[in-house]
C-alpha cells in the first residue's frame, strides 16, 4: 500500500472512530452516504392548523442531522414567541406567506424567501392572509418525527395536564417566552 492511500485510510478510520465517539453513529450501523425520498412513498399526518405534514428525510435517515419535513400552515396557524436551546430551523416557503419575529425583527416572507433561526433565539409566526402556508423545514439535529409521533400518541384530554405538556415541551426543545420578553 503506498503512503497516500495509508493516509486516506487512516484519515477513513480516525473520522469514522471521531463519530462513533460523538455518538452520531452506532457501532454497529454503517455512516450512510445518501437517501432518496420519493414523495408517493412518504405518508402524511396532520397536526391543529398544520395539514399534510411529510418527514421527507428523518433524523434515522441522516444520521441525526437533520430531519427534512414539507408542510402546509392554515390561514389559523401561529405559535407563540419561543426558542431552542439545542436545534436550528430553517424555512424555505414554497406559497403563501408567514409573518415571522426572530430577535424582535419581523418581516413576512413569501415564496422563494428563506428563514433560518439559530439555536437560542426567540422567534413567533403566524400565517398572513387566507391561503395555506406551503413550506419545506429543515432542522438541525434531526428527530423532529420522533417527538412528533410522541406526542400524537396522547389525548386531547391527557394534554391538559400542565405537568405533561411542561415535560412535552421539554422533549421537543420548545421553551415559550413571556410576549413582553421575547421583544
Amino acid at each position: 500500500m503506498n503512503n497516500k492511500k495509508r493516509n486516506t485510510t487512516g484519515a477513513l478510520t480516525g473520522l469514522g472512530a471521531l463519530a462513533l465517539a460523538a455518538g452520531l453513529v452506532q457501532a454497529d450501523q454503517p455512516v450512510k452516504t445518501h437517501y432518496f425520498s420519493f414523495a408517493q412513498k412518504v405518508a402524511a399526518k396532520q397536526e391543529d392548523n398544520i395539514r399534510d405534514i411529510r418527514v421527507v428525510i428523518n433524523g434515522d435517515q441522516s444520521d441525526g442531522r437533520q430531519s427534512i419535513l414539507e408542510s402546509y400552515w392554515k390561514p389559523a396557524f401561529t405559535v407563540p414567541p419561543h426558542f431552542h436551546k439545542k436545534h436550528a430551523e430553517t424555512f424555505l416557503i414554497l406559497s403563501g406567506h408567514v409573518e415571522w419575529t426572530i430577535g424582535g425583527e419581523t418581516h413576512v416572507v413569501g415564496p422563494g424567501d428563506a428563514v433560518y433561526i439559530p439555536p437560542n433565539t426567540v422567534h413567533s409566526v403566524k400565517v398572513v392572509g387566507k391561503e395555506d402556508m406551503h413550506s419545506i423545514m429543515i432542522q438541525e439535529p434531526g428527530g423532529y418525527e420522533n417527538i412528533s409521533n410522541y406526542d400524537a400518541s396522547f389525548t386531547a384530554e391527557q394534554k391538559k395536564d400542565p405537568k405533561l405538556m411542561k415535560q412535552l415541551n421539554d422533549l421537543a426543545d420548545f421553551h415559550q417566552v413571556e410576549p413582553e420578553k421575547a421583544k
